[in-house]
């Protein structure tokens, strides 16, 4: 009797689907102002190296503008996770980006009325201060509007987003420049593309789940740098990142420079430009329906 029972085959898995998160509204919007934001950063980085070159001709004031840049988010890093883990990341998120478009505005009005150099660092200065509470923002932002079965497709997609914005973004700038002479339109865009990304991100339903609030303390404070002497953890280069964020580790963290020809990791740029070829690959690639595989 048994003999004659035939068991049901396996189900089949669920076939990889590329495009589900362009089926999000919400990522729809968050990918669209994460690529005009990134892009008008680009432009405005061309600007700035531009624009104090043009009236100094010294690069060592080219120096201090990366400096005045880099300096707050080194000075607010602990500060900016701790709120961010506090208070609701979508108005942290809203709110750097409105204090980055404010120091935009700043360096096209300075740009237009040919201000002082000194303003340039502290408009400067006020960028690296929104980009040290927007880049953890940000980070925590996406995984609670993306469901985690397609949060690698979305990773994958968004990537690629801001590979091209890396690349398109200083082309762009550069034409507007040669062509007006000027920095002010640049400044502006940067501005206009910050608030854009503030709009998009107003219309993306966003549930705060509140948590209990430690006392903001040097011990608090500084819990992530016990973290990661614990945890040991390795911060890779631009290719690593590219190829960890795609989802493609492939089991194996060793960094994709080493498989660069001979002298080709001493060049920055076709390091960046190896980066942005593998993500714009795996973004089109990832586009192909994968067949479902057999069950045994």
């Amino acid at each position: 009797m048994r003999d004659n029972i035939v068991s049901a085959p396996p189900s089949a898995p669920k076939a990889h689907d590329a495009y589900a998160a362009w089926r999000l509204p919400a990522f729809r919007r968050y990918f669209t102002g994460n690529a005009i934001l990134f892009a008008g950063w680009q432009m405005q980085k061309v600007a700035v190296g531009w624009e104090i070159y043009e009236r100094t001709g010294s690069p060592l004031y080219l120096g201090y503008a990366g400096l005045a840049q880099f300096f707050p988010q080194v000075l607010w890093a602990l500060v900016a996770g701790h709120v961010t883990d506090t208070f609701n990341r979508k108005r942290v998120f809203m709110f750097a980006l409105v204090f980055n478009a404010l120091a935009a505005l700043g360096l096209a009005l300075n740009s237009l009325r040919g201000g002082s150099v000194y303003w340039i660092y502290g408009c400067l200065f006020a960028t690296g201060t929104a980009r040290a509470f927007f880049t953890p923002a940000r980070a925590a932002f996406l995984p609670q509007i993306i469901p985690l079965r397609i949060f690698s497709t979305a990773v994958s997609w968004n990537s690629t987003g801001f590979e091209i914005a890396s690349m398109s973004g200083p082309a762009i700038g550069g034409l507007l420049i040669g062509f007006f002479r000027s920095a002010t339109l640049v400044y502006t865009i940067n501005a206009a593309g910050a608030l854009t990304f503030v709009v998009l991100l107003s219309s993306i339903l966003y549930t705060h789940q509140p948590q209990q609030r430690p006392p903001l303390t040097l011990r608090s404070l500084s819990a992530g740098f016990g973290f990661i002497w614990r945890q040991k953890v390795v911060f890779c280069g631009d290719a690593g990142y590219v190829q960890r964020a795609s989802g493609r580790r492939n089991g194996n963290d060793a960094d994709l420079r080493q498989g660069y020809p001979s002298g080709w990791a001493a060049r920055p740029g076709v390091v960046d430009g190896c980066a942005f070829v593998w993500s714009l690959h795996h973004g089109l690639a990832s586009g192909t329906p994968r067949p479902a595989s057999k069950g045994r």
